[in-house]
Order: C-alpha cells, then sequence, then structure tokens
C-alpha cells in the first residue's frame, strides 16, 4: 500500500497545473483530505477504544470492516503523520485476534482482510499478524485446499473471489510459496467479468463488485503476470459500467442492477480502476470520467461509520497515485 502513496505535495504538484500534459487538478481533492481527516479522527478514536465484540457486527462500530488497519497506514503515509499508526495497529489487532486467530484463520468471504495485517507485520514486526496471514491463506472460506473447484466459478461469489486472491498474493510478499489456488481462482475472477460484462448473464450486477475485482486482478498483473486480459476485460468493464451504471443528476453508480437507487459511499470502490486503465490505454477519458466518480464520493459518501469510511479511503489513494503520472507504464 506503501507504494500507492507519495504523500500530498507530490500528487498535486503532478496533477495539478506544473503537469506537462495540463490535465486539470483534480477536483474535490481537498475535500477528499478534509473529510479523511476529519472523520478519521473519529473513526481513529472509536478504534482505539473498540472491544473485541464489535468485530464481525458487519455494522457502522465495526472498525475492522474493509481493513481499517489498511486504511489508517495509508493515512499515515499519505499525511506522513505517525500519529495515525496508533489507529491502524488498534484495527489490526481488534482483527487480528477476534476475526482471525480466534477462528483458526476459518473467516466468512467477504470478511477476509489481508493488507492491514501485511502492513502491520512489515512496519512492526509483529508475528502474530504474519501467522493470521497465514492462517488466513490456508483456512479462509473458499480459498483452503480442498474446496470444490466450482465452488467460486459463479459471479455471486466475486467478492469472496477476489479477497483470497488479495491474501494469497500477501503471503507470497512473505516469501510463502504459491498458493495452490491462487491459479484457479484468477481465473475465475476474469471468469466473473466475462459474465458481468460480455454474457451479461448476472441480473444484480453492482459497479463496487467490479472494484473489488479489479483490485485483485491489478495486484495479479502487478506481481504475477502482466496478462493481457486484464487490462482488456477492466477496460470493457469500465466502458460497460459507465454507459449502464452511471447516474450523471447524483453523480453516483446506482447500486446494484435490480436496485438501482444512487449508491455514492461506494464509488471510491470504483474510482482507481478507471485511472489504471487510463495508464494502460493512454485514453484519458477513462481519467475524465474517474475524476467525476471521485468528486462525487468526496461530495456524497456517508462517513459516518467504521464501514462507509474504510470503503471510501480503502483504496482511493491508488487513485491518486495513479492519476498522478497516468500515462508513465506506456
Amino acid at each position: 500500500m506503501a507504494e500507492y502513496v507519495e504523500g500530498r505535495a507530490a500528487v498535486v504538484a503532478a496533477s495539478g497545473e506544473e503537469n506537462d500534459m495540463a490535465f486539470p487538478a483534480l477536483p474535490e481533492l481537498e475535500r477528499w483530505e478534509a473529510n479523511m481527516l476529519v472523520h478519521g479522527a473519529v473513526i481513529g478514536d472509536k478504534a482505539r477504544h473498540s472491544l473485541p465484540e464489535s468485530v464481525g457486527t458487519d455494522g457502522p462500530e465495526d472498525v475492522t470492516f474493509y481493513d481499517g488497519a489498511r486504511v489508517f497506514y495509508q493515512i499515515a503515509d499519505y499525511t506522513r503523520d505517525p500519529a495515525w499508526n496508533e489507529p491502524a495497529r488498534a484495527c489490526a489487532r481488534l482483527y487480528r485476534e477476534s476475526m482471525v486467530l480466534a477462528h483458526e484463520g476459518s473467516v466468512h468471504g467477504w470478511r477476509i482482510f489481508p493488507h492491514g495485517l501485511y502492513e502491520d507485520y512489515r512496519r512492526t514486526g509483529d508475528e502474530r499478524s504474519r501467522h493470521a496471514l497465514l492462517l488466513l491463506a490456508r483456512h479462509g472460506h473458499f480459498g483452503a485446499e480442498g474446496t470444490p473447484p466450482e465452488a467460486t466459478e459463479n459471479e455471486a461469489l466475486s467478492r469472496e473471489v477476489a479477497y483470497n486472491l488479495n491474501t494469497f498474493l500477501a503471503v507470497m510478499k512473505l516469501g510463502e510459496p504459491q498458493p495452490a489456488r491462487l491459479a484457479l481462482l484468477y481465473e475465475h475472477a476474469l471468469g466473473h467479468l466475462e459474465q458481468w460484462f460480455v454474457q451479461e448473464s448476472c441480473d444484480n450486477y453492482a459497479p463496487f463488485m467490479f472494484g473489488l475485482t479489479a483490485e485483485a486482478l491489478i495486484s495479479y498483473f502487478d506481481q504475477v503476470a502482466p496478462d493481457p486480459r486484464v487490462p482488456a476485460g477492466l477496460q470493457r468493464g469500465c466502458d460497460w459500467t459507465w454507459e449502464h451504471a452511471w447516474l450523471p443528476e447524483h453523480e453516483a453508480f446506482w447500486y446494484r442492477l435490480d436496485q438501482q437507487q444512487p449508491a455514492p459511499t461506494l464509488k471510491q470502490l470504483v474510482a482507481p480502476v478507471y485511472a489504471w486503465v487510463a495508464r494502460q490505454t493512454g485514453e484519458l477519458r477513462y481519467l475524465e470520467q474517474g475524476d467525476r466518480i471521485f468528486a462525487g464520493g468526496a461530495k456524497y459518501a456517508d462517513l459516518n461509520g467504521g464501514k462507509t469510511f474504510n470503503q471510501n479511503y480503502r483504496w482511493s489513494f491508488a487513485y491518486l497515485q495513479w492519476r498522478a503520472d497516468p500515462l508513465r507504464s506506456r
């Protein structure tokens, strides 16, 4: 995660008037930052005082949901203020002890959050975080060996597949061998893109689920192999999602295909995909669309609970980083 973040000064310099591409400054960046600091202080204080029984409730009081440790470590990097490390470590301890170690790694697929554990171990050397991460890779639901190969083919489990891919990639960064199910789940994640955007066989497609799958596929692309199916599939997904799911009057995507109310709180789970596709294709229209997604999220997201705050800052830092130098990879 730290590699996504260069600090505010670098981001603003690269994305503002000094950019030799003359791409406009990122709209609502200051609001995104202010929201991060104001709401982050509240959620961070809650993390320091949370009780173990709050973990796993999936509600606003659960500061670990959508990976609070990851979020606060990124805020520490972005602000270059080590005070944010304290809520990060609190979230890591809560999640590690109450969710992972207490269940020997047998965690529900939608509750698998490896990034914060990896960062906690990397930054602090805490062996309990490393052990918890290894348990997640071995026993997390739908990633454990012995799971039937066909169990994760359907896009209904796209989030579970993405989270297990993230976990496998994290343990490989620890120096562990490639998990046996990595290749299978990677193919299933690509298959979910096909089901959504080629076959159009899903009647409850959710843009934020696309964002979670895209995040895992991008990590695989960067860490394991630059498979051309990834940028092609994500470009197709960006086009389909923008054409069918964007609600311009609300500056938001709808929630699901079968529930088309605007969902501004979930947009920062999607925006980074557009910046990454812009880097891969050289087409700046994806940044124009991404800027609108990012700005709408900064203006309208609900940030009052641990879950929703973490959804917005889980990987929106990647949007800033990839946007700052959008054609560097070409």
